[in-house]
Formats: C-alpha cells, sequence, structure tokens
C-alpha cells in the first residue's frame, strides 16, 4: 500500500529558486532537496520538544529519587564488584 502524498505549490523568486537549484544539484532533484529539508527540521523539533520534555522532568527529580535510581541501578548490575 502507498502513502498519499500532497502537492505543494511555491513560488519563489529566481534568486531563491536558483540557489535552490544549486543546492540540489539539478533542477530535477529540487522536490526531493525540499521535502529532505522540511524533514529535516521536523526531526529538529521532535527532538527539541523531547529535551524539553526531558529536562522538565530532570528538574522535578528529588533527592529521593535519585537515592532510588543509585539503589535499583546497584542492585541489578551487570557489573563485577569483585575486582
Amino acid at each position: 500500500m502507498s502513502v498519499k502524498e500532497r502537492q505543494l505549490n511555491v513560488r519563489l523568486t529566481p534568486a531563491t529558486d536558483q540557489w535552490l537549484e544549486q543546492a540540489a544539484h539539478g533542477k530535477s532533484h529540487k522536490a526531493d532537496y525540499v521535502r529532505a529539508l522540511i524533514e529535516e527540521d521536523m526531526r529538529r523539533q521532535q527532538e527539541a520538544e523531547e529535551l524539553a520534555m526531558f529536562s522538565q522532568a530532570a528538574r522535578d527529580l528529588t533527592p529521593e529519587d535519585g537515592q532510588e535510581r543509585d539503589r535499583l541501578l546497584n542492585a541489578y548490575s551487570n557489573r563485577d564488584d569483585t575486582t
């Protein structure tokens, strides 16, 4: 099954179109280049949202949470502590 793709028509200034064609390494690759730019921006946005979420979670940790984490890591450690 294929995913239906949406088409987007964009007007560009001649200078922007020339830059895009050069960046895409040819006129026939412009759509793929723009698609890659959009997908990369979406990935960056998702990463920023995840970082904000994890940063907030880290700020919400209490000293007791840290002690519990250390206790669990030590209890289930795969390290050989006899050396």
